[in-house]
């Protein structure tokens, strides 16, 4: 995946100026750095979810993307939205790695938040992809949870392109190329 020179603004204020990345076809790529420094919107644009104003942007797909919020639907199972976009016995599976085994015919509103979490990571690993896109996959999860968790995705995408983005310095622990931002822009 490559960004060349791309320029992303919204309501009159620009996010990313003559931004340039290229990523490797494979690995762990972190991107690190606070809130409101442009990495949102960075996944964004490498998921084919937004355009750049100005620049070009060359994607390598398919691609799965976990998102800030869970984006669950309350009426299914955390299985049945583990395997919206994969098969059922892989998503079953991941759910059970990541300790949800005991919760797999329960609804979101009938799981905690980091439940929740985990059930959208499944949903992302069961989705067969050469890019993983994950925007702080891991907030809300105590140490115990965010270190099964990390092996779980680590695993998982070790023979693809994994991009996490996240504002916790040992989120990146582990990382083939770490890349700090203060502003994109």
């Amino acid at each position: 995946m490559r960004l060349d020179h791309v320029t992303k603004g919204y309501s009159g204020r620009t996010v990313l100026r003559d931004f340039s990345l290229e990523l490797p076809e494979k690995g762990f790529c972190c991107v690190l750095g606070p809130s409101g420094a442009g990495k949102t919107t960075l996944l964004r644009l490498l998921a084919g979810l937004e355009e750049p104003d100005s620049g070009q942007i060359r994607r390598s797909g398919p691609v799965s993307m976990v998102f800030q919020e869970d984006r669950l639907l309350p009426w299914e199972t955390a299985l049945d939205n583990a395997a919206i976009a994969g098969e059922r016995a892989r998503a079953r599976e991941l759910l059970v790695r990541l300790g949800l085994g005991d919760w797999l015919d329960r609804r979101p509103g009938e799981l905690s938040g980091g439940m929740c979490r985990r059930v959208a990571i499944a949903r992302a690993l069961a989705a067969p992809a050469g890019v993983y896109l994950m925007d702080e996959p891991l907030k809300g999860l105590d140490s115990q949870t965010r270190a099964l968790t990390m092996k779980v995705i680590r695993q998982e995408t070790k023979d693809a392109l994994l991009v996490l983005v996240t504002h916790q310095e040992e989120d990146a622990a582990g990382a083939d190329l770490v890349i700090r931002v203060e502003q994109l822009g």
